[in-house]
Parts: C-alpha cells; sequence; structure tokens
C-alpha cells in the first residue's frame, strides 16, 4: 500500500502492479494491500485515528499495521 513518504520516485503502485504481473506469470498468489488498508493513505497515516504506518512514514507500525497485514494474509490462506 502507498506510504507517507514524499519524495518516492515511483509509487507504490506501480510497485504492486509489477509485483501482480510476476505472480501471475509465476502461477503465485498475490495480495494487494492497498485493498485492506484503504483508497486513501492520509486514513492510516502516522499520527491520525488510525495510525498503521510507524513514524518513519514508510512501514506499517508492527502493532497496529503488522495486524492487519497479519489478518489479511491469514484470511488469504484459510478461504476458499
Amino acid at each position: 500500500c502507498e506510504n507517507q513518504r514524499t519524495n518516492n520516485t515511483y509509487a507504490m503502485s506501480l510497485y504492486a502492479y509489477e509485483a501482480y504481473k510476476l505472480a501471475s506469470i509465476n502461477k503465485c498468489a498475490f495480495l494487494d494491500l492497498q485493498y485492506v488498508f484503504g483508497d486513501n493513505e492520509a486514513d492510516y497515516a502516522y499520527g491520525t485515528g488510525r495510525p498503521w504506518f510507524a513514524a518513519d512514514l514508510i512501514h506499517p507500525d508492527p502493532t497496529t499495521g503488522g495486524r492487519v497485514i497479519t489478518d489479511a494474509v491469514y484470511r488469504l490462506l484459510t478461504t476458499k
């Protein structure tokens, strides 16, 4: 998902798109975390009411965003 760093050369969505293509070519599962985190990165940014990102503005916070990711991966692996 998009992070809050303002000087990224490429948007995280471009990385996700390339990862999706590689997963498809290699017949691997792909989990788009943008869908899980939400469309608007300001909604889950550090310092908001839903602070799923860490103070470095790049990585998900382990205790909030990390749990969201863990739940998403669990659901991916256990849902038919």
